[in-house]
């Protein structure tokens, strides 16, 4: 009895050790989609420890009856391509062997420390370095026509007018916490800002939107922790946002002394010079 008690604290304790893992992993390189892979993760590992006692099949052939339904799903509806199907059906195979490995009469922890360190590195390669680069979708647009009005809310909480910019270059920047390409984009825009500290003829703002729950004082919070030094603005129920016509984050929008927009570039990759681009941009048009 004693024993079969200890065997189910042990359970316990690995389930709560791999999902506290993977989450805080996944709080760490993409915060914008932790609770969303956490979860897939908990879900087949609850998948897992309930087939672990179907004794009717092997280990593989339970892994093969958890897994191909999620796999087909993603393969038809999000493509084969897509990055979000390699790495929920790798999330599925992993934490479902976890879930098959711990509810077994006998446990071995070492291949079950293996799958959680697994887990641990896939998540990394995955969200760190492959999803990034997979998702990038950087396009920039050189345009030169009228900039539509529009407002922004300062962090001292004033309103801030295109009108009020005339006569500058300015360059907005559409970012929010929750995004990851955002975060992997902002160490180069503040390279870019800081180039133009105390330039009155170019004005620089980070521009978090009202979406998913942000708010300025988040997006201050978040510079405060990094350590940038950015001019914050806010744009109240995405009106500047939506007034522009723009489509995705991160996106930055130069306008010229004129009033007129010259660049549109949203998305980023990794492996572009964002900040000599955005400097470039801007020297040209202090020249016109």
């Amino acid at each position: 009895m004693k024993t079969k008690i200890f065997q189910t604290i042990l359970q316990v304790l690995a389930c709560a050790a791999a999902i506290v893992l993977i989450f805080a992993v996944d709080a760490f390189i993409s915060p914008a989609a932790a609770d969303v892979h956490t979860a897939a993760a908990i879900l087949f590992l609850i998948v897992g420890l309930l087939f672990a006692k179907t004794e009717a099949l092997t280990t593989t052939q339970k892994l093969l009856a958890i897994n191909l339904p999620l796999v087909g799903f993603l393969c038809v509806f999000a493509g084969v391509t897509d990055p979000i199907t390699p790495i929920f059906s790798l999330t599925g195979i992993i934490f479902s062997a976890i879930g098959l490995l711990i509810r077994r009469k006998t446990v071995n922890y070492f291949k079950v420390s293996s799958m959680v360190v697994g887990g641990i590195i896939y998540a990394y390669i995955f969200g760190f370095v492959a999803l990034p680069r997979l998702t990038a979708n950087n396009k920039m647009t050189v345009t030169d026509t009228a900039s539509p009005s529009f407002e922004l809310v300062t962090l001292s909480n004033e309103t801030l007018s295109s009108n009020d910019l005339k006569d500058q270059v300015v360059v907005l920047n559409f970012w929010a916490t929750w995004c990851s390409n955002c975060v992997q984009e902002m160490p180069q825009f503040n390279t870019f800002a800081a180039n133009y500290k105390g330039n009155d003829r170019v004005k620089i703002l980070a521009v978090t939107m009202d979406a998913e729950g942000e708010t300025l004082e988040k997006a201050k919070a978040y510079m405060n922790k990094k350590g940038y030094d950015i001019p914050l603005a806010f744009d109240k129920n995405m009106k500047t946002y939506q007034t522009l016509k723009l489509e995705d984050i991160p996106a930055t929008v130069v306008i010229d002394k004129r009033g007129h927009v010259r660049m549109i570039h949203t998305g980023f990759g990794s492996q572009e010079d964002y900040s000599a681009l955005l400097d470039e941009q801007v020297q040209s048009l202090l020249n016109e």
